[in-house]
């Protein structure tokens, strides 16, 4: 796993019961951490791959319909987080889950499939596109 890369003058505030990193912070924890959970905006994303992208961070992305989620996902998680810093995963939406594979899916809504996708340690962020390939969301994060 990279190891922090952190600038030396990180000053750090107390608000509350969170510890909050300031300005000079280039760590993948303040990039990722500093949004209120993993399932993420894509817009937010962007930001995120933007900053990780300047302070020499990898961005890795994967993505998938997640619908019922066994082994291989996770072995493939794992397996796509060793090949860089932050891990980005893109979950297919409910509307493009069903042109991808039938009208009968997804079985679980998205916002629960990105919540149990973000749940899984080698995943940094995840965010959910309606399209049915990402060549789209790739071609503007440029991992």
């Amino acid at each position: 796993m990279a190891a922090k890369r952190m600038r030396k003058n990180t000053s750090f505030s107390s608000h509350g019961r969170r510890s909050i990193l300031r300005l000079e912070d280039t760590s993948k924890e303040r990039l990722v951490k500093g949004a209120r959970g993993k399932v993420l905006s894509f817009s937010k994303i962007l930001k995120i791959t933007r900053a990780a992208k300047k302070s020499g961070l990898t961005i890795v992305t994967t993505n998938g319909c997640f619908d019922i989620l066994h082994i291989g996902h996770v072995h493939n998680l794992k397996a796509a987080k060793r090949h860089g810093d932050i891990l980005i995963v893109g979950v297919n939406s409910d509307s493009s889950v069903r042109r991808y594979k039938s009208d009968s899916r997804p079985i679980m809504p998205g916002r629960e499939r990105a919540g149990v996708v973000a749940s899984l340690k080698p995943v940094d962020a995840v965010f959910i596109f309606d399209e049915t390939t990402p060549n789209a969301w790739l071609a503007a994060l440029k991992p």
